[in-house]
């Protein structure tokens, strides 16, 4: 937390299935969004051996915390399972690191922005120069780039270049490879509109509120206008 603007950071994002600690891939998202704490009074992790653990990924003394999930969090799951081959989320194992082009925790991205032109956007223990070299060293594949387009916003569009020439050059990935593209074959049970979303990430842009309204039978989904599922005129609606 920025003490002077009050402004909050979550940087070294882990998604951890099942009980492994090994890394299966990364994601690099454009800011932290409206994850909540899971404790009531934002009580940082004690347990020793899941401290053991953490001290893997970030050697610093800063506290981990543990959060809820949302919406986004969990496509990042689906996207991982398709990528395993597997039914659900639910049955991955191990851990999915999520990077972002900056670390504000702020679910409206533009009033990340605004809250990004008042702080440096700098830890206690690194400049961000040196986050960005840090976390493009930890990348693992497969690699996933979910900043859509602040990709071009004057002040990210380097650090998004870095982190796509890292993904291909270090991880291998082939984004732009047209063997890779006309191959992409998804599940014979994946529903339409995941298909367009993974194909069109663009679409996601449009979703200004980060969440989504699927019905019981998964047939199609809204990109929701507000937080209220029941709000969906004026959503934009993907069969």
């Amino acid at each position: 937390m920025d003490e002077n603007t009050a402004i909050g950071f979550r940087w070294r994002t882990l998604l951890q299935y099942g009980n492994s600690w090994e890394v299966i891939g990364s994601v690099v998202m454009k800011n932290p969004g409206g994850a909540k704490f899971k404790s009531p009074t934002h009580q940082a992790i004690d347990d020793a051996e899941t401290l053991r653990q953490l001290r893997h990924f970030d050697e610093s003394k800063d506290k981990w915390y543990e959060f809820g999930s949302d919406t986004t969090i969990d496509c990042v799951g689906d996207l991982f399972a398709f990528y395993y081959d597997l039914p659900r989320r639910e049955d991955l194992n191990g851990v999915i690191q999520i990077f972002n082009l900056f670390y504000i925790k702020e679910a409206d991205l533009s009033k990340a922005l605004v809250y990004s032109e008042a702080t440096s956007n700098t830890f206690r223990f690194a400049d961000e120069e040196n986050v960005t070299n840090y976390d493009i060293e930890h990348l693992v594949p497969p690699v996933y780039l979910g900043f859509g387009n602040l990709a071009w916003h004057k002040r990210y569009n380097q650090k998004a270049e870095q982190f796509f020439n890292a993904a291909i050059n270090k991880c291998g990935m082939k984004y732009l490879d047209p063997i890779f593209q006309h191959n992409f074959v998804p599940p014979h049970n994946m529903p339409n509109w995941k298909i367009q979303l993974i194909k069109d990430p663009a679409l996601l842009d449009k979703n200004t509120s980060h969440y989504i309204a699927i019905p019981e039978d998964n047939s199609y989904c809204y990109l929701l206008k507000s937080k209220r599922p029941r709000d969906i005129d004026g959503s934009i609606k993907i069969k």
